[in-house]
């Protein structure tokens, strides 16, 4: 009869026993079972030669309705991995704070390295006329009009530091030995913020644009793109005061 008649779960159940009967063994044994195994060097590398015609020729026999059911099967693992994977997050999230979740995303993806290398493969990627496409269409959206981040700062600056803070980078008022800050304080303290994207100014040398202002009596602060968020901004300003 088989195990057609089973449940997945009496499949799964039936399976783990065997497998567990069957490594009750000693120590050697289990090293002869390893050995003679799919595990070992020969069987796998039989196995990468062997499997792809073995699988071509097996799915070239068999019944469309078994192919379907195969299919089926196989799709109904997958949501099942995935549905598995989801509730994990859920619970695994639901226990941690925001700042948590950030630092979580900061060590990941989100991370400044991260962020570099994702940008130069999407970069290495493209041609050159869609590079210079690219380029040309940065310009047009971003040339006399403020960015995102930029935005994000001045709403944080306005909200914590009401009367401190101009943004003044989209029309250039003010020069600093040839350098246009995107905001400036106007409390009376000779500070300056520069929001810097990561596309424009990835290679650029923070320590060199502070030395800059400082010998205009400025103190800068640069923050980038993926650090404009409530969390990052604080970070950032607190550090800056």
């Amino acid at each position: 009869m088989g195990y057609q008649h089973l449940s997945p779960e009496e499949r799964s159940r039936l399976a783990r026993q065997g497998a567990r009967a069957l490594w009750n063994c000693s120590e050697d044994r289990k090293k002869e079972l390893l050995e003679n195994s799919f595990l070992s060097k020969e069987a796998k590398e039989k196995s990468i030669e062997k499997r792809p015609e073995a699988l071509k020729e097996a799915w070239a026999n068999m019944s469309p309705e078994r192919r379907q059911a195969r299919i089926n099967a196989a799709a109904e693992g997958i949501r099942r991995v995935w549905r598995k994977h989801s509730d994990s997050m859920t619970k695994y999230w639901a226990g941690r704070s925001i700042e948590e979740r950030y630092q979580h995303y900061l060590n990941s993806f989100g991370s400044e390295e991260a962020k570099k290398k994702r940008f130069l493969v999407q970069w290495e990627s493209l041609s050159e006329e869609e590079k210079k496409k690219y380029v040309e269409l940065r310009f047009t959206k971003q040339w006399n009009k403020q960015t995102g981040p930029e935005v994000l700062v001045e709403e944080y600056l306005n909200s914590k530091f009401p009367g401190e803070w101009k943004y003044i980078g989209k029309d250039r008022e003010v020069s600093i030995g040839g350098k246009y800050p995107d905001f400036i304080n106007i409390n009376g303290k000779k500070e300056v913020i520069e929001v810097w994207g990561f596309y424009w100014h990835f290679g650029e040398n923070e320590e060199a644009l502070m030395e800059h202002y400082k010998k205009y009596g400025f103190k800068c602060l640069v923050i980038w793109d993926y650090e404009c968020n409530p969390i990052g901004i604080k970070r950032k300003m607190e550090e800056f005061n």
